[in-house]
């Protein structure tokens, strides 16, 4: 398990060591002496994809963007496959989003539960950021993370026990939302969108997970408590990976923790104000 205070021999993203990863140096984030190690290959194949597939020792599934991966548990290795057509992605796009399944179904065969979300972390604790496509996640984790809030994950938390572990150190901005924060590096579309990528400077491996937040639009700032009926079914439809009968405990144990809903009009006009009154309610 990652503890804030175990000193770190390597480092990684979402609790594993991907040695391919090391150009990405600065968006990397300490992970711990036993993370699993995922060798990643990306390479051209000309014959089509094979029908999805996964069990508890391998996994096939095809990218929306082109392609396909095949996953070992066994060999601890993740193959990237691309029509001769197709462009092979860099380590940009490795990182973030094509890692995002390879992250999750590995986490799951390590018993980790992962999340569709980003967060942030307040007085040493993770708070988890959960909203719709659209809902403006990374837009806000990208103006707290310009306030001196850390970001611990831009896209996708990973569970381990109590605590959530780090995505890259990085948050990915759409075009207009890197302009309107004057941030970010252009990366062109990488895959289905135009992404700015900003580097956070991330120095934490994990955070113990404080609570919730869910986004919402509104026509209103708000910051309410959450009734307990609502979340499970939030938790459930962020859920990464479902398999029959999995994970009820655990999601029983998160809805318990304290959450917010979070609502503001879509006007960067009131995210000073609005942010602001979401960490004065998280702190008190």
């Amino acid at each position: 398990m990652c503890t804030a205070s175990t000193p770190y021999a390597r480092r990684g993203v979402y609790g594993l060591h991907v040695p391919e990863l090391a150009p990405t140096g600065e968006m990397l984030v300490p992970v711990g002496r036993d993370a699993p190690t995922v060798h990643v290959e990306v390479r051209h194949i000309a014959k089509p994809a094979e029908p999805d597939m996964f069990d508890a020792h391998r996994a096939r599934f095809r990218l929306r963007s082109g392609g396909a991966v095949r996953l070992d548990r066994d060999a601890g290795t993740a193959e990237f496959g691309f029509p001769p057509s197709m462009d092979l992605p860099g380590p940009d796009e490795l990182l973030h989003p094509l890692l995002f399944s390879v992250a999750t179904i590995t986490n799951h065969w390590h018993g980790r539960p992962s999340f569709h979300a980003g967060a942030f972390v307040v007085d040493g604790e993770a708070w988890i950021v959960i909203g719709r496509k659209g809902a403006g996640k990374s837009s806000t984790l990208g103006w707290l993370a310009t306030h001196g809030v850390p970001v611990l994950s831009d896209d996708l938390v990973i569970i381990d026990g109590d605590e959530a572990l780090a995505g890259p150190a990085c948050v990915d901005l759409r075009p207009d939302a890197a302009a309107r924060l004057r941030i970010g590096r252009d990366l062109g579309t990488v895959g289905s969108r135009g992404r700015w990528r900003h580097a956070t400077g991330g120095s934490l491996g994990c955070a113990r997970i404080g609570g919730w937040v869910f986004l919402e639009w509104s026509p209103t700032v708000h910051v309410d408590s959450t009734p307990v009926v609502e979340r499970i079914p939030r938790l459930m439809h962020n859920l990464c990976v479902h398999a029959p009968g999995e994970w009820p405990e655990t999601l029983l144990r998160l809805a318990g923790l304290p959450c917010w809903t979070f609502g503001r009009p879509q006007d960067w006009k009131t995210m000073p104000s609005a942010t602001d009154r979401l960490l004065n309610a998280i702190a008190g």
